[in-house]
């Protein structure tokens, strides 16, 4: 080994050495550069999980805000309303909005509140000058809406007798109807009628929409529950008629059928002749009337002449104009006919009530549909027809031994179409439910597809039909 050598290797060692003991500027920099990288690793990681947490947080918060549904009900605030004349007072989340309403709907009066878990206006669809409803028109209603109406429809100044109605009252006793019409309103409506002591014709409907959530439901439930009626003072009446002079023979201010087949009554418009009782010769059928009782009394009757004698039916109270006799129908081809009566006429809608013979005790009967398609009970029995701008239509007519009743409802461009199916039984008009069917299409093929509702007057179409 040359000396040179033995010099060099003693060098580098004696450079590695001093490295050891003091490394050099680019050693230590690369040390500290990761190191950094290792801190600034860090510092990220700690930040993003914080901006998960904070996310996870908004998220839920999210998801309880639209589980709620904007209610303030769950955090215990509440107003409380009371009618104006003192009969009933309701409480309800403070979030929500009322709408209290007094008016007259025809020859009665109407008034009560509206209750609802969104802004929105409640109007009536405009049935011309001719006619009116109670009815809501609720088209434009967020399907996130819940309603709660308390009314009264007072037609009749009458003091419900017992059994009355216990308080809370709970939603789950209520009926579940269909609205026909149904002017936009979800469906069905629940339906809950009051019997009180302090006044009659009381009720609360109910409407959920197809996306209300759980908790406003809920919150529903205890609006009905929270309902309670007062002492009764000056509640709103119907306009009072002039006292009329006394009808021959008066019973309770009408007549009994016993007492207008006495009477002697003279016929209101046309009569009709047909077999009505099966005995295969011609029976007339008359409208007739109690010229002495007031409008808003049973003042009509249905007179039918056949070969045994004279049998009469009770009509009922008319709202609006005279009933009118729309003839003799053979709406089921393997059973005796039917008699139509047109009982409230009007300018946008009919409304029509079926009677047919009873052959023991030889009698006219109503024909009950079942079931009852409105809630009112006057109403629940009668088949309607007719149109109204912008809210929909709805037509009567006889389709291979049924009654089909066509309803339809526009939204925009396109008209949403129900057709429900009744077979008559007895006295009775039953739905057959499973033949149901529904459709929507574009406004400009609906009255091409669905005649029937093409223009008013065209009830009973396909009905094997005797007019007067």
């Amino acid at each position: 080994m040359r000396t040179d050598d033995r010099d060099e290797r003693l060098s580098q060692a004696l450079d590695l050495a001093v490295q050891r003991i003091a490394p050099s500027v680019e050693t230590r920099l690369r040390g500290i550069r990761r190191a950094g990288s290792r801190r600034r690793f860090l510092h990220l990681a700690a930040l993003a999980t914080m901006v998960m947490v904070f996310a996870g947080s908004i998220a839920y918060a999210a998801v309880e805000l639209h589980g709620r549904q904007g209610s303030v009900g769950d955090s215990g605030v509440w107003r409380e309303f009371a009618d104006p004349n003192g009969a009933w007072t309701l409480r309800f989340p403070a979030g929500w909005d009322i709408q209290p309403f007094t008016e007259r709907v025809g020859h009665a009066g109407f008034q009560g509140a509206v209750v609802s878990s969104v802004d929105f206006h409640f109007q009536h669809p405009d049935l011309g000058s001719r006619s009116a409803t109670s009815a809501w028109n609720m088209h434009g209603l967020p399907q996130d809406a819940v309603v709660v109406q308390l009314h009264q429809l007072n037609t009749l100044a009458m003091t419900p007798r017992p059994p009355y109605s216990r308080f809370p009252l709970r939603l789950e006793d209520s009926e579940r109807v269909h609205d026909r019409p149904a002017y936009g309103a979800p469906q069905p409506r629940l339906f809950l009628p009051i019997r009180v002591p302090t006044g009659s014709g009381y009720a609360v409907s109910v409407w959920f929409g197809h996306d209300a959530s759980p908790s406003n439901r809920s919150l529903a439930a205890r609006v009905v529950a929270s309902i309670r009626f007062h002492e009764p003072s000056s509640l709103p009446s119907p306009a009072p008629s002039p006292k009329p002079s006394q009808s021959p023979l008066p019973s309770g201010g009408y007549l009994t059928v016993a007492q207008a087949q006495k009477a002697g009554l003279p016929p209101s418009g046309d009569s009709v002749r047909g077999d009505i009782d099966g005995d295969g010769v011609d029976d007339t059928v008359t409208l007739v009337r109690d010229p002495r009782a007031r409008p808003i009394d049973c003042q009509y009757f249905l007179r039918a002449s056949t070969a045994n004698g004279l049998a009469l039916a009770h009509l009922g109270p008319v709202v609006l104009d005279p009933p009118v006799l729309i003839g003799i129908a053979t709406l089921d081809p393997g059973v005796a006919p039917q008699v139509i009566v047109n009982v409230t006429p009007g300018a946008s809608y009919d409304f029509f009530a079926l009677f047919t013979w009873r052959s023991a005790p030889g009698r006219l009967v109503p024909v009950a549909l079942k079931p009852p398609i409105i809630g009112p009970p006057r109403w629940q029995s009668l088949l309607s027809s007719g149109a109204s701008v912008g809210t929909g239509a709805e037509g009567v007519s006889c389709e291979n031994g049924f009654v089909l009743v066509t309803n339809a409802s526009r939204q925009g461009a396109t008209v949403s179409v129900t057709r429900d199916f009744y077979r008559l039984e007895g006295s009775r008009l039953m739905l057959q439910p499973r033949m149901t069917d529904h459709v929507r299409l574009p406004y400009r093929d609906f009255l091409r597809r669905f005649p029937v509702l093409a223009a008013q007057g065209q009830a009973f179409t396909h009905c094997r039909l005797i007019g007067p």
